[in-house]
């Protein structure tokens, strides 16, 4: 059974005022590819591409050392094209998100797990996230970058209601894990109830 009532879903009334590019297609590819952290960081620009053709079937290293694939959309596809044209440091590593400063630049690494949370951080107080789930009277928090994965696998269930599908988009080993990532809100379940009853009509 699906989970219901946990604050690891972004409510899709929630806004973003993204003035960071890095962590703004950061954020658009967690919710189209359902990537974990370490698998988005490690995404290269020569996968993305062969023969200067972009590639749309992806495959990415998951937990556990599996290589499993993952679609990127031709929406996901105009965003990352334009991000390599207009914001990607040039001259940096093969890594989509190069680290442009530190140990990680001396290591031609992508940039750290930790500057995407700050940036993921900054966003959110930018966006001011805590009053806007105030406004909806849902619980007031911070989102990790993680409830990005579950509002993805989440958002693709309720649209397609094929939890075997959503599976295969999470990349999971079984549909057991799949169902832990999807959640309902209280306004939700009150207007399924609704609908058994009819609407709410007197006796």
């Amino acid at each position: 059974m699906a989970q219901q009532l946990k604050i690891c879903v972004i409510p899709e009334e929630i806004n973003f005022t993204f003035t960071n590019p890095h962590v703004e297609l950061a954020y658009h590819m967690a919710l189209q590819t359902a990537l974990r952290r370490a698998e988005l960081l490690n995404v290269k620009v020569s996968d993305l591409y062969d023969s200067g053709v972009f590639i749309s079937r992806q495959k990415i290293v998951v937990k556990g050392g599996k290589i499993k694939e993952f679609h990127i959309t031709r929406n996901l596809q105009a965003k990352i094209e334009d991000y390599i044209k207009e914001h990607r440091p040039k001259g940096g590593n093969d890594y989509l998100f190069p680290s442009t400063v530190g140990v990680y630049y001396k290591a031609r690494r992508h940039i750290s797990s930790r500057t995407l949370n700050r940036w993921w951080r900054e966003t959110q107080e930018r966006s001011g996230v805590l009053d806007q789930l105030r406004d909806l009277g849902c619980p007031v928090k911070y989102f990790r970058w993680h409830d990005l994965r579950h509002t993805a696998i989440t958002r693709f269930y309720k649209e397609h209601k094929n939890m075997y599908l959503a599976r295969a988009f999470a990349r999971h080993s079984n549909v057991s894990i799949t169902e832990q990532y999807i959640h309902y809100s209280f306004n939700e379940l009150a207007a399924a109830l609704e609908k058994m009853d009819g609407g709410g009509d007197e006796l």
